[in-house]
């Protein structure tokens, strides 16, 4: 499918818009983190370590980590890594270089992924929404995962959406990328590994048979295994556990004990205590082993509480959008705005999510009332996707409002589809 030429001159005007206002917001907003127990601190200091050769270790005599997925540190560290040999130390600039980068480009595959399911005046409009979209823009000043996983996640699901469904097969390229893309994914932000249940439930719903489903399932999680395994390899041999990341048991018990709020809570809980002085790699592991088992005891004791947190959890993780703004201003930590710039910047935020999150439910509706209930597969697995991705991980785990930003450009495609309806339905009145 080509684009005419005005198609290729608005998304190159919405591309640049991407880009201003992330450079903008990044000027602004962009510094080192402060605080000691802050995500981005350690995403730093991780990627600044692999860059100066020492490894995926803390600084000092703390000893080697594996605390959180490797992923993005690499990332990090691939661009520190330039900086630090032609412009000096600048770590927060690497993460504000990469995240621009991906945050622009995440806006050109969701162009794609339109243009694909929907046709290219849908394709501009989510384009346009997610070039706009205040929390995106918010999170391209911070080290965090949200923005760089967003964009290998996007490219995953173009992949898919792209593929010759009619013919029910995926070629063998196809599904080898789709495998090498799914391990950077996980190694990013483990909660993508879902996504192989979710490519064989389409798989199956779009008549490919079991047998098929299986063999390209296999495919893809083969690959994905392989791009895993020397992180795995890496850590059985140096923390003496054969893991993704450490903070496993944290997660999972994070929001299940007595009196949890179903959101990140540090003060008071259990899951923090009692492993003070223990040197690494024990520190880690032991604390992820004990708490894997406390997030089961919790569960089988107090089922009935357990189902009533899924839903806080839920709340929890879609209740405001403007997370990338408080995480600018290390939580509190550093705060550089003042009272009334702060609440432009959260208002901003929740409005434009409220807007975009109507706009969702109302292009759901539409798309499947045009098919009459009988979906193309790429609207299915964008579907299947939110769910395994965003929504399970919440209930699984705990509830934050950073959690769900990966499904903002799927917000984000959703809202071109009723955008476009809209402008349509006003043409014809006219």
């Amino acid at each position: 499918m080509r684009s005419t030429s005005r198609v290729r001159a608005s998304l190159i005007a919405i591309l640049a818009v991407a880009a201003a206002l992330r450079i903008g917001w990044s000027a602004y907003a962009a510094r080192p983190p402060s605080g000691s127990l802050h995500d981005p601190n350690f995403y730093l200091l991780y990627g600044e370590q692999i860059a100066r050769g020492h490894g995926y270790v803390l600084p000092g005599t703390l000893g080697p980590s594996a605390y959180y997925p490797v992923g993005y540190p690499i990332v990090l560290a691939i661009v520190n890594f330039v900086l630090l040999h032609s412009l000096g130390d600048h770590p927060i600039g690497a993460a504000v270089a990469v995240n621009v980068v991906f945050g622009v480009g995440g806006v050109a595959l969701i162009f794609l992924i339109g243009r694909r399911l929907a046709g290219d005046a849908v394709a501009l409009a989510a384009a346009a929404v997610m070039a706009l979209y205040p929390n995106l823009v918010y999170h391209t000043a911070v080290a965090l995962t949200e923005t760089v996983f967003n964009g290998f996640f996007l490219l995953f699901v173009l992949i898919v959406v792209d593929a010759p469904w009619s013919d029910r097969r995926f070629e063998r390229g196809r599904l080898i990328g789709l495998g090498a893309l799914l391990g950077v994914c996980v190694l990013t932000r483990p909660v993508a590994l879902p996504l192989v249940a979710a490519l064989f439930v389409v798989w199956m719903l779009a008549g490919f048979g079991w047998r098929r489903a299986l063999a390209y399932g296999a495919v893809v999680g083969g690959v994905a295994v392989l791009v895993v395994s020397p992180w795995i390899i890496r850590n059985i041999r140096v923390m003496h556990e054969a893991t993704l990341s450490t903070n496993t048991g944290d997660n999972l018990c994070m929001s299940r004990h007595v009196g949890a709020s179903g959101t990140f809570q540090l003060e008071g809980n259990p899951c923090f205590q009692g492993f003070d002085g223990l040197p690494r790699p024990a520190f880690e592991t032991e604390r992820d082993s004990r708490n894997r088992q406390l997030a089961l005891d919790f569960v089988r004791e107090h089922p009935a509480d357990e189902v009533q947190l899924w839903f806080k959890r839920i709340y929890r993780a879609f209740k405001d959008d403007w997370d990338g703004s408080w995480a600018a201003e290390s939580y509190g930590d550093a705060k550089f705005m003042s009272n009334s710039t702060r609440d432009v910047v959260h208002d901003v935020g929740s409005y434009y999510y409220v807007g975009t999150m109507l706009l969702t439910v109302a292009g759901s509706v539409l798309i499947i009332r045009r098919q009459r209930g009988r979906l193309h597969p790429g609207w299915s697995f964008v579907g299947l996707a939110f769910l395994a991705t965003i929504v399970l991980p919440v209930v699984v785990t705990f509830g934050d409002s950073r959690f769900h930003v990966p499904a903002l450009p799927l917000f984000a495609l959703m809202s071109g589809v009723a955008l476009v309806a809209l402008r349509d339905r006003v043409r014809r009145r006219s």
